[in-house]
């Protein structure tokens, strides 16, 4: 809902009865009746606050808007140019000049603000309870740290991502200020999401639940929104903190007093970070000394974020992720980092059902849009849900057969549009075709200009009746004096639909070369993407019919079909992931069967490699490999730590499970795939094909369904590498991995691993891998730990390298190695019943362990092991926690064990390499694994090795990755 006001009129100042006026008398001109209040003081009364009455006497009444207009009786004040609140000057409740305001009076009004929503160009009638129209979002928890920030084009579409299939866990509302894994509350909440997901849905509904008594009650005494939308417009003068944050005069005595007693009980609602044209990161250190000393608004909005002023106050801030990263570095710690991700798939169901009135209708709409995939997927992102709800239910009573064509976003819009020309353009002076060609005009500068405002003098100029046009949201903001009039296109998806419009209706073949140049060049303008892919869903033949009918008709077909083309045929796109997603993307919209077949060909080789793939994306992805006559390389990775992959889950392997079966050369990762899951895979997998990897992670296979892959492996051509997650790992498991490997010569890796959490009491261990590199092989074999805070178990993991691996060596390793569960310090006597059998192998190579702390006891071992193996070349131990994204965080080298394999004797050619955290504290150093954290412990290598006669050690403080265990990145194996 945008922040609106009442247009501004002529003003002058008086007092009734003698009384003290501080704010205008505002009167009609003409004696009519007025639409802005009058404001007088009463019976003499000093007026602090308006007093609200209608000139003739009757009710005031509260605003209502029309056509996108407000129109109405509102507060104007001279005090505040900003409003925290959805609405900037309705009315704030009739204080008696003896009553001062409550905070039970606050909440009543910011109910009565943030109450009601009003969707895009929804006509009042047609405005709803927020409570009635808000469904629950998918949010989830991620790591700043971790990650790429993905682009917002890449997420285009449905936007869905199963929140534990991507590594990440789900988090609610009213969990966002509880403690985090290292049990710190965090100062600071970023929920980020792209456009159309519903940030600013959700900031609203946090006012309204707080406000109503269902939110953050025992945490915040105070919440306050600030929309940057809205700030963007005081760039020129200067307001105190107070002016920015007070939500209205009558109200500013009661939060000036919260913000000063108990500033640890205030959350500060900011939304729409993404829309600050402030460059806060020039002025993040400039000082702004207290409350009520007026400075430039970007310069108290960084004090908000940074926390240096109003340091103990909370921050949740709303972004869109591309601006995600700026933002992180601006803010104060600790930070939580969270993302909307849309609705879920009960969540499209439940908002369906919400928007239809009628349940039959409501029924029919579902069953309609859940047959279509493509319309399905899409309404993961609420904005895209609202555009097909309200297109479905003005054409399921008129003509069933209309959604049949809804097949791309392009011809959704286009309907759309139809819709709104057809129901609320009538009385306009200017014809349906200049009206769009004027409104593209208007969107087309505004995003070369990446600007989303619009003041009334730019609009004017293009669109002759602006505040009576349903594309166009009109507000009034106040200033320092009045209100201005300002406008924005209804979503910013609709003001890249009408910039591509734009350029279809009026054909220039040069501008149209310098729209698509850009992205040619590699000149990262990636807000033009969306444009693009419109133009080439607009020369789509269904949706060109569509047009003619609103007396509109373009050719630019041509032009852009030879502009992909290139783009395909330019190496350098296929390693930019949003660039590739985007081609496919355009070739779907454009939606011919013959040019896409020619396009697929020239593409050759499909290879998505750490790049997550949405249901829309996939949905694609099987549109363009179906116009293939023959695919000879489709690969579908997955990244392992960061869990950034193709996240092909069950439902979208079953979605392009017929395409995969025809590939020539496959590689593949899937998660979350259950035992009734595995038929879907074996028939992806086919026959006589050349497999280059697969990953089935964040499972839990039983030892049927391993033997089943491995059987459907075993009729490929070549296998180069399996990953399988596990139930449990047995012997019968590792005969299998061994077998598998001994028999197929081109498998370069083959291991099971245990999914994370899971209990594995009765598994030998938590993961089992054997690699292939030239004429050895390495065994992988771990235990995970716990990777709580507090937790001193870091688990264990040991790497052999060996000529051959037998059955019977294997046995008696993986044997011995599950008596060392949990914690192999604990069970001295089965780590030396381990250390002697590997002492007993005339063939070991190399030998790596991890464990959480090198201690005296570990020394000792690592010594016994390299003074008995005649032919070993070296042990690395590097201290750190193993788990199933591989080994993770360091643990502690403790100077007793340095010490210990400093002064020992290497025989010659013998090297030992330590890795893990030196404690920099000369007393009392840490030596708990649970200290490692602090800032004392620094990371370290050290290599202790023998050339010839004499010892040379060399430490170092450098970060290094080791080359051992990624259990989840099969690649590097």
């Amino acid at each position: 809902m945008e922040d609106v006001s009442s247009e501004p009129l002529a003003a002058s100042s008086s007092a009734q009865d003698g009384g003290h006026v501080g704010t205008p008398n505002l009167s009609a001109q003409d004696g009519g009746h007025i639409g802005t209040p009058d404001l007088s003081a009463q019976d003499g009364d000093h007026i602090g606050t308006p007093h609200l009455s209608a000139q003739d006497g009757s009710v005031v009444v509260a605003p209502h808007i029309s056509q996108c207009d407000v129109k109405g009786n509102l507060t104007i004040t001279t005090h505040h140019h900003h409003c925290s609140g959805p609405v900037n000057s309705a009315a704030t409740p009739t204080q008696k000049a003896d009553k001062c305001p409550t905070m039970s009076d606050l909440k009543e009004w910011i109910c009565s603000q943030y109450e009601t929503v009003q969707e895009y160009n929804s006509l009042p009638e047609d405005e709803v309870l927020l409570a009635d129209r808000y469904t629950q979002l998918l949010i989830i928890e991620k790591h700043g740290e971790q990650g790429e920030r993905e682009k917002e084009i890449v997420n285009h579409g449905a936007g869905f991502f199963g929140a534990r299939s991507s590594g990440y866990k789900s988090i609610t509302i009213d969990q966002f200020f509880r403690p985090n894994d290292s049990g710190r509350i965090p100062k600071a909440v970023i929920l980020q999401g792209n456009s159309g997901h519903g940030k600013s849905f959700t900031t609203q509904r946090i006012m309204l639940d707080w406000a109503s008594g269902n939110l953050y009650q025992d945490e915040f005494d105070l919440i306050l929104h600030l929309s940057c939308k809205e700030l963007n417009l005081y760039s020129e003068g200067s307001q105190s903190v107070v002016d920015l944050l007070s939500c209205s005069d009558t109200f500013t005595p009661l939060v000036l007093n919260i913000l000063k007693d108990s500033p640890q009980k205030v959350l500060l609602l900011i939304d729409g970070f993404d829309e600050l044209q402030f460059p806060l990161h020039e002025i993040r250190k400039s000082p702004v000394p207290d409350f009520s000393t007026p400075a430039r608004v970007e310069v108290i909005l960084c004090a908000l974020l940074n926390g240096s002023i109003l340091s103990h106050c909370f921050l949740l801030v709303t972004t869109r992720p591309t601006a995600s990263d700026k933002l992180s570095k601006l803010l104060k710690r600790p930070v939580r980092c969270t993302e909307i991700l849309g609705f879920s798939e009960e969540g499209v169901h439940e908002y369906i059902k919400r928007f239809c009135k009628h349940e039959e209708v409501g029924k029919e709409a579902f069953r309609r849009v859940k047959a279509n995939e493509t319309l399905y997927t899409s309404c993961f992102i609420p904005v895209i849900c609202w555009i097909v709800c309200t297109v479905f239910s003005k054409h399921l009573v008129k003509n069933k057969q209309q959604t049949n064509s809804l097949e791309t976003t392009t011809s959704i819009f286009v309907h759309f549009v139809s819709i709104l020309q057809e129901h609320h353009c009538r009385g306009l002076r200017q014809p349906v075709p200049d009206l769009l060609r004027s409104l593209g005009q208007l969107a087309e500068k505004g995003i070369q200009d990446q600007q989303v405002l619009f003041d009334k003098e730019s609009v004017q100029d293009t669109v002759s009746e602006p505040t009576s046009v349903p594309f166009l949201c009109k507000f009034l903001m106040k200033e320092t004096v009045g209100t201005k009039e300002m406008f924005s296109f209804m979503h910013l998806s609709f003001q890249e639909f009408f910039t591509a419009l734009h350029y279809t209706l009026a054909p220039d073949e040069e501008r149209v070369k310098e729209l698509l140049k850009p992205i040619e060049q590699e000149e990262g303008r990636t807000h033009l993407l969306p444009v693009i892919q419109f133009l080439f869903g607009l020369s789509e033949e269904k949706v060109m019919q569509d047009l003619k009918k609103l007396g509109l008709s373009h050719c630019m077909e041509a032009q852009l079909k030879k502009w992909i083309i290139r783009l395909i045929e330019d190496s350098n796109v296929h390693k930019k992931k949003d660039m590739m997603l985007f081609t496919l993307h355009c070739l779907y919209e454009l939606h011919e069967e013959e040019f896409v077949k020619r396009a697929m060909a020239v593409w050759g080789e499909v290879k998505f490699d750490r790049i997550p793939l949405t249901r829309t994306d996939c949905w694609v992805l099987l549109y363009c490999l179906q116009c293939c006559p023959t695919i000879p390389n489709l690969e579908l990775k997955e990244t392992s730590l960061m869990l950034t992959g193709c996240n092909i889950t069950t439902d979208k392997l079953r979605m392009l499970q017929p395409e995969l079966r025809r590939c020539q050369k496959l590689g593949l990762h899937v998660v979350e795939l259950s035992d009734d899951d595995v038929d879907d895979l074996i028939s992806a997998l086919g026959e006589e094909k050349t497999i280059s990897e697969l990953c089935v992670l964040d499972s839990s296979l039983s030892e049927e369904s391993v033997q089943q892959i491995f059987t459907a492996l075993s009729k490929q051509e070549s296998v180069g590498g399996v990953l399988l997650s596990v139930k449990t790992i047995t012997l019968q498991t590792s005969e299998t991995l061994l077998h598998f490997i001994n028999s197929t010569q081109t498998t370069d890796w083959v291991g099971v691993q245990l999914p994370e959490g899971a209990d594995g009491a009765e598994s030998l261990c938590s993961y089992l891998i054997v690699t292939r590199e030239e004429e050895h092989l390495r065994l992988y074999i771990g235990n995970y730990g716990d990777t709580s805070p507090e937790s001193e178990t870091s688990g264990l993991g040991l790497v052999v390298k060996l000529p051959e691996i037998s059955h019977i060596l294997l046995e008696e390793i993986t044997c011995r190695f599950h008596q060392l569960r949990p914690l192999a310090e604990k069970s001295p006597e089965h780590v030396d019943g381990l250390m002697a059998y590997m002492s007993s192998l005339p063939d070991l190579k190399w030998v790596w362990l991890g464990a959480g702390c090198l201690t005296e006891f570990w020394a000792k071992k690592i010594l016994s092991l390299i003074q008995t193996c005649p032919h070993l070349d070296g042990v690395e131990f590097r201290a750190a926690i193993v788990g199933p994204k591989g080994v993770g965080e360091f643990g502690l080298l403790l100077e007793e064990g340095i010490h210990l394999l400093q002064e020992a004797q290497l025989p010659p050619g013998r090297t030992i390499t330590l890795t893990g955290l030196g404690c920099s504290k000369t007393k009392d150093p840490c030596r708990r694994l649970r200290d490692r954290k602090l800032s004392c412990n620094k990371e370290v290598e050290i290599v202790e090795e023998r050339p010839s006669e004499e010892n040379m050690v060399i430490p170092s403080v450098k970060k290094k990755k080791s080359p051992l265990l990624r259990t989840n990145v099969c690649t590097s194996m």
